[in-house]
């Protein structure tokens, strides 16, 4: 067990000093060209290992490289010798960070050369489990920023299942859908994807009672929409309380990764879990929804609690849908989620619930 005791920055930028073993143990697990190490953060050291995680995701380098010196520290000196080509970095059962490693330190002069792969033109390339975007430039013959560029990355994080253009692709006129703070009937589903570096303007969390301030931020439109129906609940006695807001492109890669990997694949995991890009969180258009009546949780049977009906019928009257229907799924792509809600404005909620019908289906789109 390696114990850190450095200087580190923290979020506001003052120094503090930590004396603490981060991660708690670690695994090896075989690829075809070396090891992937996984590193377990002690749950214990959960608000450092918060700080450490979004020291690897800034943009300033020397925090960066702060934090992957501690890593390479940690392989020093429990990992001698060993070809390691990939860093995942796991707190409890989430996946935090999946970093390329081994083509760019020490050992990457005694790593095989990767197959080569001859790719055509306007390729795609499926990631598979051990795959870094290092390894994949190289097969593709381009480099890990271009391969960034053609696939909106703005991190190295990758999972199975996922594909990437390898090749620029042209005479594509398919655009992504206009996203604007003013755009609240954005369609965001499995083939209506946002940028990686799409972030809502001006998102402020609502005056509502929720499990965590930081993690239900909206737009301001849907925000006030919001206190509204929260306010109605409480004068008739119903308990609401907000779970999940705007979720980063980031956040939705470390979700989906962990999901993926507990569930066993991409394709089971993509049944309720949405891909980065794919999901409507990262719109801040939409609200998770739970009671203390299921003890907060996000389940099914929400559907069937006094407040979860009281949800999808007064819902529409504040501009919210209940975004993925029972019934629906074939059309949403998702499992039946009573607990979502997702804001279009009044007008077309109202319409949306009054037909029973979909967001894909009041769009006429797919």
């Amino acid at each position: 067990m390696y114990s850190f005791k450095h200087s580190v920055y923290s979020r506001n930028n003052r120094k503090l000093v930590y004396q603490m073993e981060i991660f708690s143990r670690h695994e090896l697990i075989r690829t075809n060209d070396g090891y992937t190490l996984v590193l377990y953060a002690d749950k214990q050291t959960s608000e450092f290992a918060e700080d450490f995680f979004s020291m690897l995701d800034s943009k300033r380098k020397e925090l960066q490289k702060d934090s992957l010196n501690y890593i390479k520290n940690y392989i020093n000196e429990n990992c001698r010798g060993i070809k390691i080509d990939t860093v995942n970095i796991m707190l409890g059962s989430l996946l935090v960070a999946s970093i390329a490693y081994g083509p760019v330190n020490a050992y990457t002069s005694s790593v095989p050369p990767a197959r080569k792969v001859h790719l055509k033109p306007n390729a795609t390339y499926t990631v598979k489990s051990g795959d870094t975007l290092y390894r994949i430039a190289g097969k593709a013959g381009t480099t890990v920023d271009q391969l960034k560029l053609l696939n909106n990355l703005i991190s190295d994080t990758i999972y199975p299942g996922q594909k990437l253009r390898t090749k620029e692709q042209k005479g594509n006129n398919t655009s992504r859908p206009p996203v604007t703070t003013t755009n609240n009937l954005v369609l965001v589903n499995k083939t209506h994807s946002l940028p990686a570096g799409y972030t809502p303007k001006n998102l402020t969390a609502p005056n509502v009672p929720s499990s965590n301030k930081s993690k239900t931020r909206m737009t301001p439109e849907a925000a006030e929409a919001l206190e509204a129906l929260f306010a109605k609940a409480g004068q008739e006695g119903i308990k609401l309380t907000a779970i999940s807001g705007y979720r980063s492109y980031e956040r939705q890669s470390a979700i989906f990764t962990s999901n993926t990997s507990k569930y066993g694949s991409a394709v089971a995991a993509n049944q309720f879990s949405a891909r980065p890009g794919q999901s409507e969180h990262q719109t801040g258009l939409a609200m998770d929804i739970s009671s203390p009546s299921v003890n907060y949780t996000l389940t099914q049977s929400y559907a069937q609690t006094r407040e979860g009906k009281w949800l999808k019928e007064n819902a529409p009257g504040y501009g919210f849908i209940v975004r993925y229907p029972k019934g629906r799924e074939n059309i949403t792509g998702y499992q039946f989620e009573p607990w979502h809600i997702r804001y279009v404005g009044k007008s077309a909620a109202l319409e949306i619930a009054s037909r029973n019908i979909t967001l894909e289906e009041f769009l006429g789109k797919t």
